[in-house]
């Protein structure tokens, strides 16, 4: 029977706090999951059936024999309904839309990155997960109250969505 050395009591600790790591990574996918909730919002707003059916339902329906899609899809903001949209409100759009697709193209990368780390280094995993999951949040939240001026120091993507009084 070999003795307990250091060694082996620092693997169990890693181990023991590899829960935190996948805790983690589940904050992230759920919170990549509820910032789709803007974009299904903003379709809604700006894709309503009276949009939908007002400038697409002759086209579509001659082109392709069906109802006008609901709410705008396929389009991503850069395509033919969003072309109709106003410039407010196709910036509105765009705004949601590119900040829920820049985490999804991002969580491919981030969450198994968070993983693996943790296997060696479960609090500093931990940690940098926690940091990027809280960035997002604060990301998310500036682009409901920026201003247009302070547009370079926030983020390219963090547009003027409020109303002027």
């Amino acid at each position: 029977m070999a003795l307990s050395t250091a060694k082996d009591h620092s693997y169990y600790l890693q181990l023991n706090n590899y829960g935190l790591v996948m805790l983690t990574a589940a904050a992230l996918i759920t919170e990549c999951w509820f910032q789709g909730f803007p974009v299904i919002f903003a379709r809604r707003k700006h894709f309503n059936n009276e949009f939908m059916e007002k400038n697409f339902k002759e086209e579509h329906t001659k082109s392709v024999s069906c109802e006008v899609p609901v709410e705008g899809y396929p389009d991503t903001g850069s395509g033919r309904y969003s072309q109709k949209l106003s410039y407010k409100n196709w910036l509105e759009f765009n705004s949601v839309q590119r900040a829920q697709l820049n985490f999804v193209e991002v969580i491919n990368f981030i969450v198994p990155a968070t993983l693996i780390a943790g296997v060696k280094y479960p609090l500093a995993a931990t940690m940098i997960g926690g940091t990027h999951l809280l960035g997002r949040i604060l990301y998310l939240s500036l682009i409901h109250i920026s201003e247009p001026t302070r547009q370079a120091e926030i983020s390219y993507a963090v547009f003027c969505l409020k109303k002027k009084k």
